[in-house]
């Protein structure tokens, strides 16, 4: 049997010192000069735990971001612990099919270590499931029609028997196709994102649906990212913060859109800041002076 991709802590009890077992799934071992066979169901399972990748919306238009869903289903009856990597993001790997037939291979995330919740170890009781909704424009650009082969994927590190293993990868493979651009489509993909921010109890739900909106690659998301960061404290931090880091004339469209319309929060101050850390960085002229007179006419 061949070692499996991804490493499972079944744990017996809470505590870090109640390990049981480590499971593996039998799946092709990983070599970086070639490709495993893909898992075409999109589906790796075993008699404890079932991983799956899915594209809810797999017809989708130029610009539109490319969500991908993540779900892991623990069957057995102890705990069971996943290592997603940090910000349980850097344990993703991807391969793609370009429309013209090439194969990439995607470098993985990787993240400055700071702050705290950012470990990506997440434990799932049983019988329970654990979901994650991915943005793969995170991971590369998708700046073509036609059609894509995904090959999504899980690797992990753990101790087993005293000695650290690097498991192989098995990708299992999503096809999804992008049209032409519209600007009705998009539209209605921003509103859609929008209602999510608005209305999901979830912190994470929220954030998740505020990423996917960052990344729809079309001015026309200015304005909802606008109602967003003035409707939903919630989702401030993050979208702000990726304002700040991604920079240009449409980040500060939005900034300076939430500062006009809630000029007196907290918020406003959050976003008057990141609109300084722009100007400094920025070596567009007129982008500095607009920058500099809205921070002069919105001083408290």
């Amino acid at each position: 049997m061949k070692k499996g991709i991804l490493i499972i802590l079944l744990l017996t009890g809470v505590g870090a010192g109640c390990v049981n077992q480590i499971e593996y799934s039998s799946l092709g071992k990983a070599r970086d000069t070639a490709v495993p066979e893909s898992n075409q169901s999109g589906t790796t399972s075993n008699e404890n735990v079932t991983i799956s990748f899915s594209i809810a919306d797999k017809s989708l238009v130029l610009n539109q971001p490319v969500v991908l869903d993540f779900e892991a289903l623990n069957s057995s009856v102890t705990d069971l612990v996943l290592d997603l990597g940090y910000r349980r993001k850097e344990n993703f790997v991807f391969r793609l099919v370009l429309p013209n037939g090439k194969e990439i291979s995607i470098p993985r995330l990787e993240f400055e270590r700071s702050g705290y919740g950012g470990s990506g170890i997440m434990a799932v009781r049983p019988k329970q499931n654990y979901s994650q909704r991915l943005v793969l424009d995170e991971w590369t650009n998708f700046s073509s029609t036609g059609k894509y082969i995904l090959k999504a994927g899980l690797v992990g590190q753990a101790n087993y028997a005293g000695n650290k293993s690097e498991p192989g990868i098995e990708y299992q493979e999503i096809r999804f196709t992008i049209g032409p651009a519209n600007k009705e489509v998009l539209r209605n993909v921003c509103a859609n994102l929008l209602n999510e921010i608005r209305d999901s109890k979830s912190f994470d739900k929220k954030n998740e649906a505020a990423n996917a909106l960052l990344y729809v690659a079309d001015p026309i998301a200015i304005e909802f990212l606008r109602h967003a960061l003035v409707a939903e404290p919630m989702v401030e931090a993050s979208v702000i913060n990726a304002l700040r880091k991604r920079g240009g004339k449409e980040s500060v469209d939005v900034l300076i859109g939430a500062i006009e319309e809630k000029p007196h929060s907290e918020m406003s101050d959050v976003a008057r800041s990141a609109l300084s850390w722009i100007e400094r960085k920025s070596e567009d002229v007129p982008l500095k002076k607009r920058i500099r007179l809205i921070l002069r006419d919105y001083q408290l």
